[in-house]
């Protein structure tokens, strides 16, 4: 475990603010926030080890990793990066129970949660279609 008490709730307070940011975009576009749809959720890592490992956690969890990835070689962050995707709804990713829910998850393997994104596909006006196998 990695974070002091102080940390791990600047990190809350940090993700419930872009939480609220999300979430009035998200009603703007009129999106219902109780719909299930696929959440991807992002982690941290500071080394592979700690990315394997809480990679095999996630996937304990029911989370399976969609992908573990090293740091890109430009800039001076070397932590790797864990996605994963769940079926969730806005109104459970954005709850202050779940977020620290995540956020102590990720800590308990030295790890950080950055939050989530979805893709609003209502907003477009138009469902994407899977092509005509011809």
């Amino acid at each position: 475990m990695g974070c002091t008490d102080e940390e791990l709730r600047s990190q809350l307070e940090r993700l419930e603010a872009r939480n609220r940011a999300q979430v009035e975009v998200i009603l703007s576009y009129g999106v219902d926030l109780n719909k299930k749809r696929q959440i991807d959720l992002s982690f941290w890592a500071p080394n592979e080890t700690a990315a394997m490992t809480f990679a095999e956690a996630c996937k304990r969890s029911e989370m399976p990793p969609d992908a573990v990835r090293p740091p890109v070689p430009v800039g001076t962050d070397r932590r790797w990066l864990v996605t994963c995707a769940i079926e969730a709804t806005v109104t459970f990713m954005t709850t202050t129970d779940n977020v620290a829910t995540f956020i102590m998850f990720a800590d308990k393997f030295d790890c950080e949660y950055d939050g989530w994104g979805t893709a609003i596909v209502e907003a477009t006006g138009t469902i994407p279609r899977k092509p005509n196998p011809s």
